[in-house]
């Protein structure tokens, strides 16, 4: 008896594994949408630049503080030679060794370094920009597919109702032609009608793991892994809004939209670089300071008490420099990548105008699409009613023998359609509620 209590007890921590098994591998649109940013490719090299920008932007900032560099050297050397603790002649083996230490620290560039420390910043923010612009089109992207697989699965629902209904009605035909109430050619008719509406289940069904497969690809999961989806409650009517406001929907997208803050960065940035390049024209101030000291075997030799410490001691030099250079001619570098700076900038003004004129535009035809949509399906559901009710009344006539099944068919075949086209333009009209959404810079979900 333990053992059966045991075994039993076993048995439902593996249907209860199962049970949990099969409930992760259903994902809602938020799941999807953050699992997509986590692993999409492009997303993650958006990642990358903005890893690149920072670095960009630490390795500018030390570009100010002074460069500090020592060095040390020995070597011999036979023949005539200068002895650099004497600076005479010598034709003696000479043995040499010396330290030395250099810092510089430019103290006026034209301002270049500040102003390229501050274009590096921007250049920052232009990735960061690009970053969230990249993750809003990979969320508006895995909304469309997640909706397409909510559309093919109530298709797929809406095939298996038709079927069902079809192959009732080819049962009662069955049974009347068995008595002899209605001709053979009926039967034959509804069978065919079966068929057929088997064909559009399966065609269905192969839509939806289509559509399925499409979702992964783009979460970048395996094939072969088991995916379903939760379909959340999705009422066409509750996504009804109020007149659409095209300004104000663009002065949103104005505050908020990444597009357009990147290429206005952008365009800061290219301001930037003019400016680094007019700062060409101007004197470079620096300072320098230099420490070095010798030792030579030769003057060991002449003074033997002077060993190598003491030399290192005594030889001791010390130099402060202050230097300017002015530029009065470098082959029209300076010139040119002036005229080059102004290029960039005058391109960065225009891409920056025409990225707000292309979400100008996009926004209001989003804001039709929108209109056009919500009249689409108020006319489908209003069409699959008038559908669905002669069907119904269909199915009445054909059951008490007033219409053949040819009749009985064609007003299926019109409820399938009207149906389809109802589940088409409901989702159709969601989405691009979505897209709306997403000029305002609102969080995308159902």
């Amino acid at each position: 008896m333990k053992r059966i209590l045991t075994l039993l007890f076993l048995f439902s921590l593996t249907v209860a594994g199962r049970a949990q098994s099969q409930s992760d591998t259903l994902w809602t649109l938020e799941e999807c949408i953050a699992y997509a940013v986590q692993n999409n490719i492009d997303v993650q090299i958006s990642r990358l630049n903005i890893a690149e920008s920072e670095a960009s932007v630490k390795n500018i900032w030390y570009d100010n503080l002074p460069s500090l560099s020592i060095g040390g050297s020995y070597g011999s050397q036979w023949g005539r030679s200068i002895d650099p603790t004497t600076n005479e002649f010598t034709t003696d083996q000479l043995n040499t060794a010396g330290v030395s230490a250099n810092a510089q620290w430019i103290i006026y560039a034209g301002l270049r370094t500040m102003r390229s420390y501050q274009q590096s910043k921007t250049n920052l923010q232009v990735s960061e920009y690009d970053y969230e612009r990249a993750k809003n089109e990979l969320s508006l992207n895995v909304a469309n597919l997640f909706l397409n697989v909510i559309f093919n699965k109530e298709i797929v629902e809406s095939a298996e109702i038709v079927l069902e209904s079809s192959q009732q009605q080819y049962e009662r035909t069955k049974r009347m032609v068995e008595v002899g109430s209605v001709a053979k050619s009926e039967e034959l008719q509804l069978a065919s009608q079966v068929a057929t509406n088997e064909l559009q289940l399966i065609q269905a069904r192969n839509d939806l793991q289509y559509s399925k497969l499409l979702l992964k690809q783009a979460l970048r999961i395996e094939s072969d892994v088991p995916f379903d989806i939760v379909v959340p409650e999705l009422d066409a009517d509750r996504y009804q809004t109020a007149i659409v406001n095209k300004n104000e929907i663009y002065q949103a997208a104005v505050d908020s939209l990444p597009d357009l803050r990147s290429a206005e960065l952008s365009l800061e940035s290219a301001e930037y670089g003019l400016k680094i390049a007019r700062g060409g024209l101007h004197p470079t101030l620096s300072l320098s300071a230099n420490y070095g000291t010798n030792f030579s075997s030769s003057f060991q030799d002449q003074f033997p008490e002077f060993d190598f410490g003491r030399q290192f001691e005594e030889f001791r030099n010390y130099a402060v420099r202050a230097s300017i250079n002015i530029p009065i001619f470098s082959n029209w570098d300076t010139r040119f990548n002036i005229q080059r700076s102004k290029i960039a900038k005058n391109r960065a003004e225009l891409t920056y105008q025409n990225e707000q004129l292309r979400i100008r535009q996009e926004i209001e035809q989003a804001s039709n699409d929108v209109a056009a949509a919500r009249l689409a399906f108020d006319a489908a559901e209003k069409a699959r009613a008038a559908a669905e009710e002669a069907y119904r009344m269909a199915q009445n006539q054909a059951s008490a023998g007033a219409i053949n099944a040819v009749d009985l068919a064609i007003a299926q075949s019109n409820y399938v359609q009207a149906q389809n086209d109802l589940t088409r333009n409901k989702y159709d009209y969601i989405f691009k509620l979505k897209v709306l959404d997403y000029y305002q810079g609102k969080r995308i979900e159902l």
